[in-house]
C-alpha cells in the first residue's frame, strides 16, 4: 500500500471515529456505539464495470420528526471491489468507503418505505482505469441516492435500489467519474 493510500485510510478511519463519537455516545456507551446496527451486501454495475461490497451501518441518535415523515442519520462503512468487464481492461480495484446517510421515511407510504442519500469518502487500492475513464486519484467521493423498504419480522430486513457516483470532485484531472446502479440487501440486528 502506498504512502498516499495509507494516509487516506487513516483519514477514513478518523472520519468514522469522529462521526460515531459525534452521534452522542458517552464514554460509558462507547462499546454500544461501536456495535453495528445492520450488515449489508450489495452488487451492481456501471459502464463495463461490475461492483460488489459488504459493509456495516450504525444508527445515530440524530432524528427529526415532520408532519410528512421522519428523517434520521446513519453511518456506513464498506469494503468492496470493482471489476472491469471490458475485454481490453480486465482489472480489479478494491475499495474502502465510509458514508454518512440521511434516510427519510414518508408517512404517506407506511410500511417501511424510505428514501436515502449521502456523500462519503472512498479509497481504492490503485488508480481506476477502464476504457477511456482514467481516475487521477485513489481518494474519491461517493454520492448515493436510493429508495428501499424494510420488511420481515419487525422490519429487520431491507432491500434497496441505489444510484451511486464516484469522482474526486475535481481535486485533480482527469476526473471522469463512474456511475453504478446497485441492489442492496441488509439485515438489521
Amino acid at each position: 500500500m502506498s504512502s498516499i493510500q495509507t494516509k487516506s485510510s487513516l483519514v477514513v478511519l478518523g472520519a468514522v471515529s469522529a462521526l460515531l463519537l459525534a452521534s452522542g455516545a458517552q464514554a460509558a456507551d462507547l462499546k454500544s456505539a461501536w456495535s453495528p446496527d445492520a450488515m449489508f451486501v450489495q452488487g451492481g454495475s456501471g459502464t463495463h464495470v461490475d461492483s460488489g461490497a459488504i459493509g456495516l451501518s450504525w444508527d445515530t441518535d440524530w432524528r427529526r420528526e415532520f408532519d410528512s415523515g421522519s428523517l434520521e442519520l446513519l453511518v456506513e462503512a464498506s469494503v468492496g471491489q470493482w471489476r472491469t468487464t471490458h475485454r481490453a481492461h480486465n482489472r480489479q480495484f478494491n475499495q474502502l468507503a465510509v458514508s454518512p446517510l440521511l434516510r427519510y421515511y414518508p408517512r404517506a407510504l407506511d410500511g417501511g418505505w424510505f428514501v436515502e442519500g449521502g456523500i462519503g469518502v472512498n479509497v481504492s487500492s490503485s488508480l481506476y482505469h477502464n476504457d477511456d475513464r482514467h481516475f487521477s486519484t485513489a481518494f474519491n467521493f461517493g454520492d448515493q441516492l436510493g429508495i428501499g423498504r424494510r420488511f420481515g419480522e419487525q422490519g429487520h430486513q431491507e432491500l434497496s435500489l441505489r444510484v451511486e457516483h464516484f469522482s474526486n470532485c475535481a481535486m485533480k484531472h482527469p476526473n471522469p467519474g463512474e456511475n453504478f446502479v446497485q441492489l442492496r440487501y441488509a439485515v438489521r440486528f
